[in-house]
C-alpha cells in the first residue's frame, strides 16, 4: 500500500512538472506602421487552453489598434476596432492547426508599438494513470495527493500568468518613461535654441542702437 502511495506521489509530482513545462508562451513588442497590417502565426494543438492579450504601449495620437483572430479554418474568432488593450481566451481549443493574429493601423499616421502576450497550455497527459485508476480511487491517501497536485498545478499556472502580466506592465511603463524622456529632451533642445536666438537678437538690437549714435 505504501509502495503504491509512493509511486503515485512521485508520478503526480512529475505530472505537475510536465504540465507546467508543456505550456508555452510567446511575448513580443510589434511595431505596426500607419495604414498597414501585421499578422503573426502560432500552431496550437487540440485540447489546449489559449490566452491572448495585447496593449498599445506607444504611438502618437490615439493609442489604439484594430485586431482580428483567425482559426485554422480561416474563420474570424474575435475582433475589435480602436482598442488600446484586448483579451481573448479559449478554455478548450477544438481546432488544431495554425492560428493567425492580425493587427492593423488604418486610422492614424503614426506607427504603433503593441505588446503581445500569448500563453498556451497543452492538454494534460493522464494516460499513465489509466492502469492504476482503480487503486488511486480506492486509496484515500493517493486521492488526497492527487487533489493537492491539481491545486498546486492551478496555482503554478496562475503565478506564471501573473509574472507575464507584471512583465507587460513593466514594458508599458518603460515605453512611457522613454517617450516622456524623449519629449523632455526635445523640449529642452528647442528651449535652448530659442534662448540662443533671443540672446543673439538682443545683442544685435543693442549694437544697432550704438551704431545709430
Amino acid at each position: 500500500m505504501w509502495t503504491l502511495v509512493l509511486v503515485v506521489s512521485v508520478g503526480i509530482v512529475l505530472w505537475v512538472t510536465s504540465c507546467v513545462v508543456d505550456g508555452r508562451d510567446a511575448e513580443m513588442t510589434a511595431f505596426i506602421k500607419a495604414g498597414e497590417e501585421e499578422c503573426f502565426f502560432e500552431t496550437i494543438e487540440k485540447g489546449s487552453t489559449l490566452q491572448f492579450e495585447f496593449e498599445v504601449t506607444r504611438g502618437g495620437g490615439e493609442k489604439a489598434i484594430d485586431y482580428r483572430i483567425f482559426s485554422p479554418s480561416d474563420h474570424v474568432r474575435d475582433q475589435g476596432k480602436r482598442l488600446s488593450t484586448g483579451h481573448f481566451d479559449i478554455g478548450n481549443v477544438q481546432q488544431a492547426g495554425e492560428w493567425k493574429f492580425c493587427f492593423s493601423n488604418p486610422f492614424t499616421v503614426y506607427r504603433k508599438a503593441v505588446y503581445i502576450l500569448l500563453i498556451i497550455d497543452g492538454e494534460a497527459d493522464m494516460d499513465e494513470w489509466d492502469d492504476a485508476q482503480d487503486e488511486i480511487q480506492a486509496d484515500e491517501s493517493a486521492k488526497s495527493i492527487l487533489e493537492s497536485a491539481k491545486v498546486i498545478n492551478s496555482n503554478l499556472r496562475s503565478v506564471i500568468y501573473e509574472m507575464h502580466q507584471n512583465k507587460g506592465n513593466e514594458i508599458r511603463d518603460r515605453e512611457l518613461s522613454e517617450q516622456l524622456n524623449f519629449e523632455v529632451m526635445a523640449y529642452t533642445v528647442v528651449e535652448i535654441f530659442f534662448s540662443l536666438f533671443l540672446a543673439g537678437a538682443q545683442v544685435f538690437f543693442i549694437r544697432s542702437l550704438f551704431d545709430d549714435l
